[in-house]
């Protein structure tokens, strides 16, 4: 025999609603939203700065892609990956900034050290930081 008691209960019932405490627990992960804020700003300032190199160059259709899309399509890619697969993203960032740190001063070796250096604190320091980030998100 039932017990008449689980048979007809009411959906406003407490047993079936979460409590305040467990809806009020719930946390805003910092470092995702933080990281993901920080690749889209850096991925955006690049397509920004390719678009107004070839604007101010008066390049013609394909120059502009060269310096655009080609660069600012891979950081955009390479930002918006994690959004989706947060450790696999936040790897692919640490490698893009790595590659960065090695090719950037071997391509313009010619610039001098305060130039590359201040180049490399925009440039490859934001995608390491929002991919250890978003590692150090996807564990929490």
């Amino acid at each position: 025999m039932q017990d008449s008691s689980k048979i007809n209960r009411h959906p406003s019932d407490k047993d079936h609603l979460p409590s305040n405490k467990d809806r009020l627990s719930f946390k805003p992960n910092y470092f995702r939203l933080f990281a993901r804020i920080f690749s889209l700003v850096w991925a955006g300032f690049w397509m920004w700065y390719g678009a107004m190199s070839a604007v101010e160059d008066e390049l013609p259709l394909l120059g502009v892609y060269h310096d655009l899309a080609w660069p600012g399509l891979v950081f955009f890619a390479s930002a918006i990956v994690p959004w989706r697969w947060e450790r696999a993203g936040g790897i692919i960032l640490i490698v893009v900034s790595v590659l960065l740190f090695i090719i950037y001063p071997v391509f313009w070796s010619y610039l001098p050290l305060d130039v590359k250096l201040l180049t490399l604190l925009v440039l490859a320091v934001p995608p390491m930081v929002s991919g250890i980030l978003f590692v150090i998100a996807r564990r929490k």
